[in-house]
């Protein structure tokens, strides 16, 4: 090609392109000449203030920790508000003249049939015929008034009587002896009398009684000696309190029939029995509510004094839990029939009960044995008047027994 077309292809080319593209392909701005406007207007919109409700929201979260505390605080004072209100309790008082007759406790009888098949081959009668054992609730009154007797007549039930006044469960001696006075009443004590029912020897108690000088337990003896074990359908077992009183060893955790404690003279006597006879169901009745006398001649509630081996409820529980592994039953008297609360309606003293305390048991016996009602008894003590009352507890001891509450 020559020099002249050369040239002309070359100014052809120049005068195409742009003076601000360069052979390599990039593209080049010349500054003086562009338009900075849009750009300026872009920026200005990006530095203005926000208004405050078109931001965006931050999302709300919590803090752990702070609401932990929180709660703990939370839960601190209302412990702390329930605790100084529980601490603070509640006053309550009796009202002598307050005819309310219903009393808040709760009734522990714990109910047992016999077994039918201790039943087979033996003849009924038709006549219910009851054995009791026990001491002064039973011993204290033997007419028309007394326990058995009322059982009897409110049932139409033949009752035995054999109770022995000031014996006790828990014997002094593990094998009998008359080497002390103490060891001569065993043999009027529930475990020997037990043994001799089941042996039928009552040499002991006979060689012993003219002795004792006592009625009552002459009287006794002579019922459990004209007993036919064979016409026996219940045997019946009350003792009052004075175990409790004479600081029995409740019992001994190496030997559960260990004679000379409560639990296990109960056990061992119940054996007893049910070996010899086991078609006889037997049925115990606890304590009753009752006071310990102080050096000072002043009423302590059985309640709450422990003379070394428990409060009477200690005995109570203990012979629930020997009467239950038995297959016995268990009448509650210390809460169900004569309790902390209704005491002065139904005991003379500290201890022994009164002819409306005496009802109260045998209607309490009677609703649960006999009547086999499934109920609670009522402890409000309806057959008991303000007459009972004041008629049959002095005014002493009435003072003492509150003073002593």
């Amino acid at each position: 090609m020559s020099e002249a077309v050369s040239e002309e292809v070359s100014e052809a080319v120049s005068e195409a392109t742009p003076d601000y593209l360069e052979s390599d392909g990039f593209t080049l701005v010349d500054l003086d000449d562009y338009d900075y406007s849009e750009e300026d207007e872009f920026f200005e919109e990006e530095d203005r203030p926000v208004p405050e409700e078109e931001r965006p929201r931050r999302p709300f979260r919590l803090n752990l920790l702070a609401v932990t505390g929180i709660l703990i605080l939370a839960v601190l004072a209302a412990g702390i508000i329930i605790l100084l209100k529980w601490n603070k309790g509640t006053l309550t008082t009796w009202d002598r003249d307050d005819d309310s007759t219903k009393f808040d406790v709760e009734v522990q009888d714990v109910i047992f049939s016999l077994n039918p098949a201790f039943l087979e081959g033996r003849e009924d009668d038709g006549v219910t015929t009851i054995l009791f054992l026990g001491n002064d609730p039973l011993s204290d009154d033997r007419t028309e008034t007394g326990i058995a007797e009322q059982i009897g007549a409110m049932s139409g039930a033949t009752v035995i009587n054999a109770s022995f006044p000031s014996s006790k469960i828990a014997c002094e001696n593990a094998v009998y002896s008359t080497s002390t006075q103490e060891g001569i009443d065993d043999a009027f004590n529930l475990y020997y009398v037990c043994s001799a029912l089941n042996r039928q020897d009552f040499v002991a108690m006979e060689n012993i009684a003219p002795f004792k000088n006592d009625p009552s337990l002459t009287a006794g003896l002579e019922a459990l000696k004209s007993t036919d074990m064979d016409k026996v359908d219940i045997l019946a077992i009350m003792y009052d309190a004075v175990d409790y009183l004479e600081g029995s060893p409740v019992d001994n955790a190496n030997n559960d029939v260990d004679i000379q404690t409560y639990t296990g003279s109960l056990k061992a006597s119940i054996q007893l029995i049910q070996e010899e006879y086991p078609y006889i169901r037997i049925v115990f009745l606890s304590p009753t509510f009752a006071f310990y006398v102080d050096e000072d001649e002043k009423f302590q509630s059985g309640a709450m004094t422990d003379l070394g081996n428990g409060t009477i409820s200690t005995y109570w529980v203990r012979a629930i839990d020997v009467s239950s592994a038995a297959g016995i039953s268990f009448i509650d008297n210390y809460y169900g029939s004569i309790n902390g609360d209704n005491y002065l309606l139904f005991m003379r003293d500290a201890v022994h009960l009164n002819e409306a305390g005496r009802k109260q048991i045998a209607e309490h016996f009677v609703a649960k044995i006999l009547n086999n009602e499934k109920g609670e008894f009522d402890v409000s003590g309806t057959n008991a008047t303000k007459e009972n009352q004041t008629g049959t507890q002095s005014d002493t001891s009435s003072e003492d027994a509150e003073e002593g509450k």
